[in-house]
Formats: structure tokens, C-alpha cells, sequence
């Protein structure tokens, strides 16, 4: 027998909801509360990333062993969610003193 088609959409609720509720316990920082639009591609993204990269490497100084641009705004050419994504290589993930603060203090917010 088919499920009715508001039986279903119930379902889907319940599971989405199931999974945002998972999601908020295992994200740092939580999921982030905005639609996913995907653009096309953005001759400015580079720049951006470069200049973010030296605002973290310049907050962190030597503590920051690493800053990369990452994910699909870092490729060039191809459409991709308006968030430019950078990775940060640090001696020791656990001393988050130094590194937290001077990021919060800069305006960016951790998440993983």
C-alpha cells in the first residue's frame, strides 16, 4: 500500500528535524542559519581569500602554520555557495588559546 501523501510529508519533517537535531550536537559552532544558493563564479573570490588569509596569519602570527583557501570558491571557474572557506594549520588543535581568541577578536567564529 502507498503511503498517503501527507503521511509522508510528516515523515520527512520528522527525519529532517531528526537530523538537524544530530547535526547541532556533533557541528562546532552549529549549522549555520541561511539557504544554500549556489552562484556562478566569482572573479573577486581569490582576493578575498587572500586577504582574509593575511587578517588571520596577521592575528595569529607564528601560531598560524597554515592559512589555505579551500572548498569551491577556491576553484577556478566553477559556480559555488557565496562562502569563502579557509583552512587553518596550527601546531596543537587542543591549545585552543591560541587561536580562538585572536580569531574572535578579528570577527571570524570557529566551525567544524
Amino acid at each position: 500500500m502507498r503511503p498517503q501523501r501527507s503521511s509522508l510529508s510528516c515523515q520527512t519533517r520528522w527525519m529532517d528535524q531528526a537530523r538537524g537535531t544530530e547535526l547541532d550536537t556533533i557541528l562546532i559552532g552549529g549549522r549555520e542559519p541561511r539557504a544554500i544558493v549556489i552562484v556562478d563564479y566569482n572573479d573577486t573570490w581569490p582576493a578575498k581569500a587572500a586577504s582574509m588569509a593575511h587578517k588571520i596569519q596577521g592575528s595569529l602570527g607564528p601560531a598560524a602554520l597554515s592559512v589555505e583557501h579551500i572548498g569551491s570558491t577556491s576553484v577556478s571557474g566553477l559556480a559555488a555557495k557565496p562562502v569563502i572557506d579557509m583552512l587553518l594549520v596550527v601546531a596543537d588543535i587542543d591549545d585552543e588559546e591560541s587561536y580562538l581568541v585572536p580569531l574572535e577578536s578579528i570577527g571570524l567564529r570557529l566551525r567544524v
